[in-house]
């Protein structure tokens, strides 16, 4: 098998993101408002995580997001009850976050936008477009989060050598603790911000869902 047939395989079996950037999401379900019942939100939550289990990996840079509903025009301008366009978004995007889903945290997300086109059908549709960059993805298993300073922590798969992950770690630490000489130095953020790692912090407040780990802790764990 060639490198271009493996990589599509591994994309087909959810090892991988697609290299093109973008992931389609499909329900046949009647989208809802943030103000639902709970029953509501929970079912949308499972069908989106059911969905998402297929995806071995959570992207963890910032991404943008389309959502399109497909609904009879008869519902949408005679029935009272149809939600809002813009607030079908809220609960859809929270079923797509957290270790089940395809996002780590709502943070990351940079646009998102939804429409809705009229169908003969009188059921619904949801198509869910997902818009990233190839590279900034994390591996669902294995995945620890991080803490070095001040609640920023960084995703990391641990691998099975642990020298080989204090090593990552330890040089990690060296490029906050460098930043931090740029901050007081009155650097603004941008430019201090060149010497930290192309991933993204996420702040633990965010984390609930994650098993999270002071700095120092993992590296007495794995020592």
């Amino acid at each position: 098998m060639g490198q271009i047939e493996n990589t599509l395989k591994q994309v087909e079996d959810g090892n991988i993101p697609s290299p093109f950037g973008e992931i389609q999401l499909e329900l046949n379900l009647e989208p809802i408002s943030q103000g639902s019942s709970s029953k509501q939100k929970s079912k949308l939550r499972t069908a989106l995580k059911n969905l998402c289990q297929h995806y071995k990996f959570l992207l963890s840079g910032d991404v943008q997001i389309e959502i399109q509903w497909m609904v009879n025009q008869q519902y949408r301008y005679e029935y009272h009850k149809a939600p809002d366009i813009d607030n079908i978004i809220k609960p859809l995007l929270d079923s797509m976050c957290g270790k089940e889903g395809l996002i780590i945290d709502d943070t990351q997300v940079q646009y998102i936008g939804s429409y809705w086109m009229d169908w003969a059908n009188q059921n619904h549709q949801l198509k869910i477009t997902v818009k990233y960059l190839a590279d900034d993805y994390v591996l669902k298993s294995n995945l620890i989060f991080i803490e070095f300073d001040k609640g920023l922590c960084l995703p990391i798969n641990h691998i099975n050598s642990n020298e080989a992950t204090i090593i990552i770690i330890e040089a990690l630490q060296s490029m906050i603790e460098k930043r931090k000489e740029f901050d007081q130095m009155g650097l603004a953020y941008h430019s201090s911000r060149m010497v930290l790692p192309t991933q993204r912090f996420f702040h633990r407040n965010k984390l609930t869902d994650y098993k999270v780990l002071k700095v120092r802790d993992f590296i007495t764990e794995l020592k």
